[in-house]
Formats: C-alpha cells, sequence, structure tokens
C-alpha cells in the first residue's frame, strides 16, 4: 500500500536472500509470513538455506493477522513449544473473533514446517511428476480430473482461481496411478509439515502451485518463475506437457465442491 501496490515476488525475496547475511550455516530460527496463501512448497525451496522453521497459513488470513502473544515465549522455551504456541494461538483467536461476531466459520489455516526436509521434499515432487511426465501425452484426461478433484486454497474466500492445491490431497489423487510416488510425497509431508493448526479438512499445510483454471497467471509470470528460480525441475517439464494441451483448449471441468 506504501509503494503503489508493488508487491514482494518470489524472484525479489531470493535475491535478496542470496545478498543476506544468513546461510546454511547462519539460518534463522524460523521466518514467519503474516499474510494469505503463502504456505507452500515453493516457498519452502527459497527459503530452506536461509531458516530453520517456516510458518505461514495455506488459506486467507483475516485482516487482523496473527496473535503476537507468543512473543512473550520467544527466550524462555525452545523455539518448537513458540511455534506450537503462535499457530494454536492464531486459530483460537480467529475462531473466537468469528464466533463473537456471529460469522460463520471461515477456513482457518496455519502451518509450520521443518526446513530440514525441503530437500527430501522436493526430491519426492520430483519423483511423482517425473512418473506422470511419461504418460501426460497419453493420460491427459486422467491427469487432469485428479488435479480438478484436488482440494483449492483462497477460491473460497476471495472467489479467485490461484491454482494453489493442497500437496497432500494431490498425492491422495493420484495415488491409484502411482502409489509408491504418492505414498513418499505423503511421508516426507507428514515429516515437515511439524504444526498444522486448522479448523478444515483437506488442508495438510502444505500447497503446490498446479495451474488449470487461470491461464493468463500461468502464461503472464509462473511458467518463467519456476524457471527462473530452479524450482522442481522434473514438474517443470511436466507443468510444460500438461500445459501444451491444457492452454489449447477451453476449460471443460468443473472444480470439485470444496
Amino acid at each position: 500500500m506504501l509503494f503503489d501496490n508493488d508487491s514482494l515476488t518470489l524472484q525479489e525475496m531470493a535475491d535478496a536472500l542470496a545478498a543476506s547475511p544468513f546461510n546454511a550455516e547462519n539460518k534463522l530460527d524460523f521466518v514467519g509470513f503474516d499474510a494469505c496463501l503463502m504456505s507452500s512448497a515453493e516457498l519452502c525451496h527459497i527459503w530452506k538455506d536461509y531458516a530453520r522453521y517456516l510458518v505461514a497459513s495455506q488459506e486467507v488470513e483475516p485482516s487482523f493477522g496473527w496473535n503476537y502473544s507468543f512473543l512473550s515465549s520467544i527466550g524462555t522455551a525452545s523455539i518448537e513449544t513458540v511455534l506450537s504456541d503462535m499457530a494454536q494461538s492464531y486459530l483460537s483467536t480467529c475462531l473466537a473473533y468469528y464466533e463473537e461476531r456471529g460469522y460463520e466459520s471461515r477456513d482457518t489455516t496455519l502451518s509450520c514446517m521443518d526446513l530440514s526436509y525441503a530437500d527430501q521434499l522436493s526430491a519426492a515432487v520430483d519423483a511423482l511428476f517425473a512418473r506422470a511426465l511419461s504418460d501426460v501425452s497419453t493420460s491427459y484426461n486422467q491427469l487432469t480430473q485428479r488435479r480438478v478433484n484436488t482440494r483449492a486454497l483462497g477460491r473460497a474466500s476471495t472467489g479467485s482461481e490461484y491454482d494453489l492445491i493442497d500437496l497432500q490431497d494431490l498425492s491422495v489423487q493420484m495415488a491409484d496411478l502411482y502409489p509408491d510416488e504418492s505414498k513418499a510425497l505423503q511421508s516426507v509431508i507428514g515429516e515437515m509439515v511439524v504444526q498444522n493448526a486448522t479448523n478444515t479438512n483437506g488442508c495438510c499445510g502444505m500447497s503446490l502451485y498446479y495451474p488449470f483454471f487461470n491461464k493468463p497467471y500461468y502464461e503472464d509470470s509462473w511458467d518463467a518463475v519456476y524457471s527462473s528460480l530452479g524450482l522442481f525441475p522434473s514438474y517443470q517439464q511436466y507443468l510444460k506437457g500438461f500445459a501444451a494441451q491444457w492452454l489449447a483448449e477451453s476449460t471443460l471441468f468443473q472444480s470439485a465442491p470444496l
């Protein structure tokens, strides 16, 4: 708001971190994003060499943001306790706010991820989509239906399509096609997400950008973002193969109910 709506891009964040004093030998205890839709595998990849934990929300956050009472325990409690307090205080504050004002309960999420598992996560994502890449030309409709049926984030709260999906639900949707790779990905997610404070189903704590409903978003920015940041090479190749068919057709599928 102070800078003519100039938002911070992932590339700008990566560049700033590369120029910072933080690195694999000098990590922050945690980094937190008091912002909407930031709990993603992409952000974990960017921050893995600069912080031990990443705290963020898969869903949209209310305008008042976090309950910062958790700061009182910094220096007297373990970082794991601080992060647990952070997630639980956020959830309880949001739910109390909605109840007090008679609002319908809204999907609320805040998760904490152990970034020491980020390389394993990248490998598991790539292993799954390396298999899918070999089938994308012959099984495009099957893969598309599983994408459409996966839990989406941000849609119910904003009415917009960000094409962010729950990573674990995606692996569940694809388990019948690639059981070993899906199981391996779910295992890494289970280790990596150490806190998942939520009042809704289908949110494991971590999202992934998987384009389908918003073609301009992919064509105008995300295709280039993945390439410039070196995110998930096999997944990148899968998206290019998927997009070759997806961009050439009308969006015929309807999203499954949330």
